[in-house]
């Protein structure tokens, strides 16, 4: 279903997960007749129930808003935003980033919790440039990985 939803239907799929009981909760932008019509039939194949969950963005969006972001990872260090880690988050619609610990921290720090200031700083520089509710910078930052020689 995974496969079908985000080839057949990127538009509108926004991915899946199973739940303890094994039934499926499918993660759906919009209305996509064709999409739940497939979805219902491969689930029914299998015996499994299905729940449709709207979401604000398909996992192709959000999807593709990261590798923007990911590519522009260069210009946004130029720019003092030096981004470790970005993650989509389909049910709330977003894609959230995780900036790297701030190299005056020591290296045996894995990572540290950045300012409400230092937050809306990076929070300003992605509205600015991806448009207001998309990014959502994460309070959290993470130490880049280090080389052992």
């Amino acid at each position: 279903i995974n496969s079908v939803g985000a080839t057949d239907f990127p538009a509108s799929y926004g991915g899946m997960k199973v739940t303890d009981d094994r039934d499926l909760v499918i993660y759906l932008a919009g209305q996509d007749p064709a999409l739940v019509a497939e979805v219902d039939s491969l689930a029914g194949r299998a015996g499994m129930h299905v729940t449709y969950v709207g979401v604000p963005y398909s996992a192709g969006y959000l999807g593709a808003l990261e590798e923007c972001v990911a590519e522009d990872s260069p210009i946004l260090k130029g720019e003092g935003l030096a981004i470790e880690a970005l993650s989509g988050d389909l049910v709330n619609g977003v894609v959230d980033v995780t900036l790297e610990t701030p190299t005056n921290v020591p290296s045996s720090v894995r990572s540290v919790l950045l300012s409400p200031a230092q937050v809306a700083s990076a929070q300003a520089v992605l509205d600015a440039r991806y448009g207001a509710g998309r990014l959502v910078v994460q309070r959290r930052t993470m130490q880049a990985p280090v080389a052992i020689s």
